[in-house]
């Protein structure tokens, strides 16, 4: 019989801390990955969401802006891409992964636009494990998710 039976059960935890503490480990910003999709269309891979880079004849056009440490080196890889200016960036959704940059693009003239209205997210809802995410902490509903399903979001 344990005398402590909480004793047993830190013991049995605190060999599970080397495994949480590497999982947690800082995000990598030193490395940013880039592919070609179209004539004029690229992603770039950082650590965070991935950014659609759309080069126009006059200015770029990016899809998301990942975490603020990753700017400069965002920046640079579109430079390797286009030597247009940055005048335009969408954000997908509010999340860090994706807004994050959002300051340091402005300041190189890029204008970060939001949309106002219900945008069913399809990576979101079309999963291919699991149930779809309805991101209640920033507006979605399940009503919401089955009405973008049924394509009557805005009707």
């Amino acid at each position: 019989m344990l005398r402590h039976p909480g004793t047993a059960l830190f013991i049995a935890l605190s060999g599970l801390l080397p495994a949480i503490s590497h999982a947690q480990q800082a995000p990598d910003f030193s490395k940013i990955k880039s592919s070609r999709l179209g004539e004029d269309l690229y992603t770039l891979e950082g650590q965070g969401g991935t950014i659609s880079v759309l080069i126009g004849p006059e200015s770029v056009l990016l899809v998301d802006a990942q975490f603020a440490p990753l700017a400069d080196k965002l920046h640079a890889a579109i430079r390797k891409l286009s030597d247009q200016p940055i005048r335009y960036l969408i954000n997908t959704h509010v999340h860090g992964d994706h807004t994050g940059g959002n300051e340091n693009f402005a300041k190189l003239g890029a204008t970060p636009h939001f949309t106002k209205h219900d945008v069913l997210a399809l990576g979101d809802d079309y999963r291919s494990v699991g149930y779809p995410l309805v991101d209640l902490n920033n507006g979605g509903s399940l009503k919401g998710l089955l009405e973008g399903h049924r394509g009557q979001a805005h009707g």
